[in-house]
């Protein structure tokens, strides 16, 4: 009874563990998220990999600036120090104090007291350094904090163009998804129709309507429907896989999206729109700023082949006495002042460094030009494309209507044994074809009209950017 009893326990603790496994992986399967087109970008823009990591390089670009304007930033060092000697020892400390000012000036004040053999020591240090041709031009002194505000300029821009980029993807995921379920859908219909006409031709063939050709016809388009079906449905769970990579969501849930699919023809002005599109695209404002940026570097360059020459003033001083205020009243002080100059006579590497900035604003004046001839070609390809994808969607539709007709009439004509398949499977394959250009039409239509916002520069104006 004992091991009937431990048998029974053991059945019923696996019984409740495979239950866990089966309510488990229910609810995997339900991990189910219903996204609106409006959704899917709201989601991308705070969760997409790629801006997150464009966010990331803005921050460093930020912390660069900052890194570059410490230099600029006041300063105050204390330090400590002491002395062994052979008659005894010393200590003291201090705080040294310093400022740079982007004409060059160098600041520094040090005031320290130490002691050392009962005695007090205090006194002063003031330094004040002036560059009088190299480093007293402001332009020549902040190149780092300009170049590194330049960089995160770019690296603005660069988010800009990434949110651009990435919503665009994410329009274009979304109606492939909804794309592929069209398709599918229609395929299952027309395999469907393929289906009952096969089995029509056999019913026939065995009460003498119809030849073994009729039924080896409607078998062959049969499986050529099959194989197009098996290629929808694993085109349809691709699709939803990409889009769930641009969105971050785990590829085990499963989603659902909607999004519009009405439309309507588009009148555009092409030279309004090439217009707005040399004004917003990002792209021209990026190589604006590098040519104001090599035009500065040329300023840089330029002042950069005079030799350095320096004035030094500092002020020194210094006392002893039995105590810190003793020692501070019997401070007595000095001024000295100094020149100091270096450099290259030849200057040969300033020269070609010089001669280099120049050879650089060429190149990205002409970069500008190719921008903007490439701005203006987006555009009319965008245009064109639209018009392209009108004349589609109309030619579609009227073959949708001559194909549906067609494939009724031979439906007809089948039925009372005036015609073989031969009309009727042709019929179904040219109404399929039809159908599925009609929905690609529309879809490439809706995706074009974002796209051409893009190329404007103005889809992100929909989203606040």
């Amino acid at each position: 009874m004992k091991r009937v009893k431990s048998f029974f326990i053991l059945l019923l603790f696996i019984l409740f563990f495979l239950l866990q496994i089966c309510l488990y992986s229910a609810g995997e399967e339900q991990k189910i998220m219903n996204l609106s087109l409006d959704q899917a970008i709201k989601r991308t823009l705070l969760s997409n990999r790629t801006i997150l990591n464009e966010l990331d390089n803005m921050s460093n670009a930020r912390l660069s600036v900052l890194s570059s304007k410490a230099d600029f930033m006041f300063k105050v060092s204390p330090n400590i120090f002491t002395n062994v000697y052979e008659e005894g020892k010393g200590y003291g400390g201090g705080v040294r104090l310093t400022k740079r000012l982007p004409f060059g000036s160098y600041i520094s004040l040090n005031p320290y007291i130490g002691k050392s053999e009962g005695d007090f020591n205090s006194g002063v240090d003031i330094l004040i350094s002036q560059p009088l041709l190299k480093g007293l031009s402001k332009n020549y002194n902040l190149s780092g904090v300009y170049q590194s505000e330049f960089s995160l300029r770019t690296a603005r821009r660069n988010l800009y163009m990434t949110r651009e980029n990435v919503i665009i993807l994410t329009i274009s995921a979304v109606y492939n998804i909804i794309r592929q379920n069209k398709i599918l859908d229609l395929r299952e219909s027309s395999y469907n129709r393929l289906k009952g006409y096969t089995e029509t031709a056999k019913i026939k063939q065995k009460k003498g309507f119809a030849t073994a050709l009729d039924v080896y016809r409607a078998t062959i388009q049969l499986k050529q429907a099959e194989t197009l079906l098996t290629t929808s449905r694993f085109q349809y769970l691709d699709a939803r896989d990409n889009l769930k990579i641009i969105l971050a969501i785990p590829l085990e849930y499963k989603i659902e999206v909607t999004a519009p699919l009405e439309y309507e023809f588009a009148k555009i002005d092409k030279s309004a729109a090439i217009s707005t599109a040399l004004a917003k695209r990002v792209e021209i404002e990026q190589v604006n700023d590098m040519i104001r940026d090599y035009q500065r570097k040329i300023n840089y360059s330029k002042h950069n082949l005079l030799p350095n020459l320096d004035l030094e003033l500092r002020y020194t001083s210094s006392g002893f006495g039995s105590s810190i205020l003793d020692s501070i009243e019997k401070n007595t002080g000095k001024i000295e002042m100094s020149f100091s100059g270096s450099g290259d006579i030849t200057r040969t590497f300033e020269k070609v460094e010089y001669e280099r900035s120049k050879v650089a604003l060429k190149s990205a004046y002409r970069m500008l030009s190719l921008k903007r001839d490439e701005v203006k070609r987006e555009v009319k390809n965008a245009i064109r494309n639209l018009n392209r994808l009108e004349k589609n969607i109309l030619i579609q539709k009227k073959q949708i209507h001559d194909a549906k007709g067609k494939m009724e009439l031979s439906r007809i004509k089948f039925s009372h044994g005036m015609a073989n398949n031969f009309d009727l499977i042709e019929s179904e394959a040219q109404y399929r074809e039809a159908e599925t250009h009609y929905i690609s039409s529309i879809i490439d239509y809706i995706v074009g009209k974002y796209q051409l916002k893009t190329v404007m520069g103005i889809l992100l104006d929909e989203f606040g950017f």
